[in-house]
């Protein structure tokens, strides 16, 4: 029996491939001029993609995806990614709540550090200011995974749902990163290269933060600016997270179906403003709980910030540092 005809669409996109191919090989810088969107874009990421990018090949479907990150990247800093959420991700949001309800006293046992310490661990509330110029301490309470991957010392809880989520966050990155790569016309492997170092004393700045947010109406998390490379942020269906536009305005930015990608500093200083590190903040609401992934290269790969030119580790500590004070 003979097969169905092609629809109309895939004959279009079959007619338009080569040229397609031909345009998105070479990407070219573009300049790209403010406007007055207020819909953060939206990326439809296929697993395929990733898988092909894995095993070294750039389909057609993810040059487009590079392309669409590099304007999303370009005028927002921050996107919408349409991937599928891992099972993981329901584990560990069920753990978090059950760990952010315990006694103050069991979740204080976790806290191995000022936030950000290499152990990782928990952050109780009032502790943190990502905004320090302001002087507010922010409504939040967090637990954080560092790149080590020994989580033999976290709560037992958040321990093994936390394994898993972190390695499906880590292919994630890469894919990310490696379609940044095809945007900016460099090899492949590049900034996979930088973020995942082969030598264990080398360590990177991947990190996996579980947010609890307080029930407040003021702001909970101030202004700022992310410190490394992406933040893959699943933020739920309730808003919380609000994105500076380009116009100056702050606007709601949620997406329950997939991840918010945002670019960071580093991000901004790679490619010398090409792509944006942007303002954002969290406004009040009822208690919610976020899951931000935290991507950055190896602590001594050099990157030029605000004209700076810095190690990465020196950038991180630094920033972490004044959250702190």
């Amino acid at each position: 029996m003979k097969g169905a005809p092609p629809s109309r669409l895939k004959q279009l996109l079959v007619s338009i491939a080569p040229l397609l191919c031909v345009f998105f090989l070479k990407p070219t810088f573009v300049e790209i001029a403010p406007d007055e969107s207020d819909e953060v874009p939206l990326i439809i990421l296929e697993p395929s993609v990733c898988s092909a990018l894995d095993n070294g090949a750039v389909t057609l479907e993810g040059k487009i995806a590079a392309n669409e990150l590099d304007l999303a990247m370009g005028k927002y800093g921050f996107a919408r990614v349409s991937y599928p959420k891992p099972d993981s991700l329901s584990h560990l949001l069920t753990a978090a709540e059950s760990f952010f309800s315990s006694p103050q006293e069991f979740r204080d046992q976790y806290t191995f550090g000022d936030y950000g310490n290499d152990k990782g661990g928990y952050t109780s509330v009032g502790v943190e200011s990502v905004n320090p110029k302001s002087g507010v301490k922010d409504h939040v309470q967090n637990y954080v995974f560092r790149d080590d991957l020994q989580f033999d010392h976290h709560a037992p809880t958040l321990a093994s749902p936390g394994v898993a989520y972190f390695k499906e966050m880590s292919s994630l990155t890469k894919c990310l990163n490696s379609l940044s790569s095809v945007a900016l016309d460099l090899p492949l492997d590049h900034f996979n290269d930088v973020t995942f170092p082969s030598l264990p004393d080398d360590k990177n700045g991947l990190a996996l933060r579980i947010t609890n947010y307080e029930p407040v109406s003021g702001i909970r998390y101030g202004e700022h600016t992310d410190y490394q490379m992406f933040t893959i942020l699943y933020t739920g269906e309730e808003e919380g997270l609000q994105v500076k536009l380009p116009n100056g305005e702050f606007s709601d930015v949620t997406f329950g179906d997939g991840f918010v990608v945002n670019a960071g500093d580093f991000w901004a200083g790679i490619t010398k403003g090409r792509w944006r590190s942007v303002t954002h903040r969290v406004k009040g609401g009822g208690a919610r709980i976020t899951v931000p992934f935290f991507t950055g290269p190896r602590g001594s790969w050099k990157v030029n910030v605000d004209g700076e030119e810095v190690t990465a580790g020196e950038w991180l500590n630094r920033r972490l540092t004044k959250s702190n004070e």
